[in-house]
């Protein structure tokens, strides 16, 4: 009975209503995981493809497809097939529509599993680094969620701690520090910490404190803290800062290393300071300084 609704499902996938086709590629994956079915589903995945060229309000078609076609990659059958789509998704990085650029990046990273695809994923990563100095907002944000996911290419991110640009600095110090997840290549990062360090140095805040979010993810790692606690004045320095976003990053940065002991002494004398962010001007201030405070009470009382 199930069998007999798959032609009408995948002539959703040519439907001229840009509401349908998403919807039909977001069941085949569901479909496929029945192998009776899997055959029939296979002979769609062309028409899934032809969904990236789609121009809607706001990506949605094309999305769909990136999402669908990542997950229909968990049958080897299907990825000679997919492989054909790997330029198509990463030209969607940089796509204006509204969700078309995180959907690649979510793409990307889980066809990143499968080695067929790695090659032709890495041949990318120049241009997403691109994508992440040129692009608008969303663009840029898209592209680091991609490279935080691409762990095995992340020399090239490396080289962007010296980018002319500090937000691009920033970004790429935050995104280091998502790789030391991958214990097999935190020694690596390990040598690019002197230069996320470095960017304490700045007179822009903004970079300072993308550092301190990142060095207080790297804290997580015991291989880190030395060097971490080298820069803990100057963490506590932006705490100063005129900018109440940043105040507030670095409430809690500072809260977050706080739960490793050999930071506490450093961080003590602080707790004033972020007891006087409860009554700061905005909402988000006073929010993280809330957050911050109880991290801190749980670190310095249990």
């Amino acid at each position: 009975m199930i069998a007999t609704a798959f032609p009408s499902i995948i002539e959703l996938l040519e439907d001229s209503d840009f509401g349908a086709q998403p919807a039909a590629a977001t069941a085949l994956p569901m479909i496929a995981k029945d192998v009776e079915f899997r055959y029939t589903v296979g002979a769609a995945i062309p028409s899934i493809i032809r969904m990236l060229e789609i121009n809607d309000l706001v990506g949605q078609s094309a999305a769909a497809s990136a999402l669908s076609l990542s997950k229909l990659a968990e049958y080897v059958e299907f990825r000679d097939t997919i492989a054909t789509a790997i330029p198509s998704i990463i030209l969607l990085l940089e796509d204006p529509q509204l969700y078309a650029p995180s959907a690649a990046a979510t793409a990307l990273s889980k066809l990143d599993k499968y080695v067929e695809f790695r090659d032709a994923i890495a041949t990318a990563v120049p241009s997403i680094i691109q994508l992440l100095k040129d692009g608008g907002e969303h663009v840029r944000s898209a592209a680091s969620m991609a490279l935080s996911k691409l762990a095995e290419h992340f020399p090239s991110i490396v080289h962007l701690l010296k980018h002319g640009h500090s937000h691009v600095r920033s970004i790429a110090a935050t995104v280091l520090s998502e790789l030391a997840e991958y214990a097999e290549i935190r020694s690596a990062i390990a040598t690019a910490a002197p230069s996320i360090i470095q960017l304490f140095e700045e007179k822009d805040s903004n970079a300072r404190s993308g550092a301190a979010t990142a060095l207080s993810k790297l804290a997580e790692y015991a291989e880190f803290r030395d060097v971490i606690a080298t820069v803990i004045p100057s963490i506590i320095q932006l705490l100063k800062d005129d900018n109440s976003n940043i105040q507030s990053e670095v409430a809690t940065a500072l809260s977050t290393l706080a739960e490793h002991a050999e930071f506490r002494d450093a961080i003590t004398p602080i707790i004033p300071s972020i007891i006087e962010l409860l009554d700061g001007r905005y909402w988000y201030t006073r929010a993280a300084a809330a957050i911050a405070f109880g991290k801190l009470s749980q670190a310095f009382f249990n």
